[in-house]
This record gives structure tokens, C-alpha cells and sequence, in this order.
């Protein structure tokens, strides 16, 4: 086996040597699971637990060459979730659309851009087509979600505490949807960008989850877009607008968190040797 890969030791470079001689050198316990690795091509030092080939399960690698023990050090399964996010993505921009002509449409009536025989069929032909562009993106994203959470226990199970299962399941469990799966979605991103401090702070993790909570406080999808204030007829009109933008700032930050922890993830699988 060639003799490619270089690690750092107490400040030291050292190396090279092969792949198998790093997996001896971690089940020996000479070696932590996350020292510093690279090889030609790779553009910075990466931990050596983040390298698809590389990832070592829960047990002590020290203890895989004694007695009959299981070899230790097997593969755990990642998968890369870049088709699924590529899907997710996609639908969150075709919902930001429909938000943004619902929104446009709520302008329009209140401002009588236009007649009320022209808005109606188009804004109900937009809510038929939100309903099921909402449908799918809840399935893409629950999947992307369950996945990303499976990826992020391989890479670092210290921080992934949250059974990937749940990561989907919390929001559909009352009372607990408040703030459960914003901790679901905080230990992937915390998992993936463990080694990208700068990037994990960037995220905006808390202007996502308060646009999604404000957006979920009103009454369901549609709920309270057609209602009136006593005296205030275009008061549903700016219930349905402010509804509208909520939802777009919401997918939008969204959009942002996917991306980023999407990246992260094909980084991962192509520094695979």
C-alpha cells in the first residue's frame, strides 16, 4: 500500500505512511481517532475520524486485537445526502416563490392594484399548488433531517445525542415541537461543522427556529389569512402578507443551514481514500 498520508504529533509533522499503518497506530491507542491527517491534494489538515474511510465506532480501538474481540475499527455507514438536500432545497425555493405571490397578491388587494376577478382564481390556483409544494417538502426535508442525524453519529457520536428518529419525530409531538427539534438541528450542525467554529457561529440557527415558531403561531397554514379586525376590512389582507413573509425568511434561513451542513458532508465523502 503507498505511503501517502501525513499526521501531526505534539507539533510535529510525521509520515508518511499508509492508511493501514494509521489504523494500526489508532487501534495501538499510539494514535487519538481525531489526529490531524493530509495527503496530497487535500487542501488543510483533517481530523482522521472526519475521513469517510476512517470512522471508528464508540469502543476503544485499543482493544480490537485482544482475545476473540470484534475487530473494532470497522467502517460506520455515512451517507452523503446531497441528492435529498438538492430535492429539499428545491421545493423551499418553489414555496418561497408562492409565499412571495400570496404576499403580492395580499399587496395588490389592499392597495387595489388589481380587480378582485383577477386575483382570486391566481390566488387560488397559489394556495392549491403551497399545499402541495408544503406536503413535499416536509417528506424531502424529515428525510434529509433523519439522514443528516445518522451521518452526524458517525463522525461524532459525543456530540449527536439525539436518535436521528427523533430528530423528525419531535415535530410532530405536542408541546415538545417547541424547542425539540431546534436541538436536533443544533447537535447536526454542532457534528458537522465541529472543526469550523467561524462557519458554525455564522448560522442562523436562532433567526430560523423564531421565524419558524412565529409562522407556526399562526392559525395553521391559512388559518387567520382571511380574518377581519371590526372596523378594519384589509385587516386579512395583512395577516395573509406578514404569514407570507414569515414563511419565506423562515425557508430562506433554512435553505442556509441545509446548504452548509450538505457541504460539509460531500467534503467529508471526497476526502475518502
Amino acid at each position: 500500500m503507498s505511503r501517502i498520508w501525513f499526521y501531526q504529533h505534539e507539533g510535529r509533522e510525521m509520515g508518511p505512511l499508509s492508511a493501514e499503518s494509521l489504523r494500526e497506530l489508532v487501534a495501538k491507542g499510539e494514535l487519538a481517532a481525531d489526529v490531524l491527517v493530509w495527503k496530497e491534494g487535500m487542501t488543510d489538515w483533517v481530523a482522521l475520524d472526519l475521513l469517510s474511510d476512517f470512522h471508528f465506532t464508540d469502543s476503544d480501538p485499543a482493544d480490537s486485537n485482544v482475545g476473540d474481540q470484534p475487530d473494532t475499527t470497522k467502517l460506520a455507514v455515512f451517507r452523503p445526502v446531497s441528492r435529498v438536500a438538492k430535492i429539499t432545497c428545491a421545493l423551499l425555493k418553489l414555496q418561497m416563490g408562492i409565499y412571495a405571490l400570496i404576499a403580492f397578491i395580499s399587496v395588490s388587494a389592499i392597495w387595489e392594484l388589481s380587480s378582485d376577478d383577477m386575483l382570486d382564481p391566481i390566488y387560488a390556483w397559489a394556495t392549491i399548488a403551497l399545499v402541495g409544494a408544503h406536503l413535499a417538502t416536509v417528506v424531502a426535508f424529515l428525510i434529509w433531517t433523519v439522514r443528516s442525524a445518522k451521518n452526524a453519529r458517525v463522525i461524532a457520536p459525543e456530540i449527536m445525542k439525539m436518535p436521528p428518529g427523533w430528530c423528525a419525530g419531535f415535530y410532530f409531538i405536542p408541546i415538545a415541537f417547541w424547542w425539540k427539534p431546534y436541538q436536533g438541528m443544533r447537535q447536526i450542525c454542532d457534528a458537522h461543522l465541529r472543526n469550523e467554529p467561524e462557519a458554525r457561529r455564522s448560522l442562523p440557527m436562532e433567526a430560523w427556529w423564531l421565524c419558524w415558531i412565529l409562522a407556526s403561531l399562526s392559525d395553521g397554514l391559512f388559518g387567520g389569512m382571511n380574518a377581519e379586525v371590526d372596523g378594519f376590512p384589509e385587516s386579512g389582507l395583512l395577516l395573509m402578507g406578514f404569514s407570507s413573509l414569515k414563511y419565506i425568511l423562515s425557508a430562506n434561513y433554512l435553505l442556509l443551514i441545509i446548504e452548509a451542513v450538505t457541504r460539509k458532508q460531500m467534503e467529508t465523502d471526497s476526502l475518502a481514500i
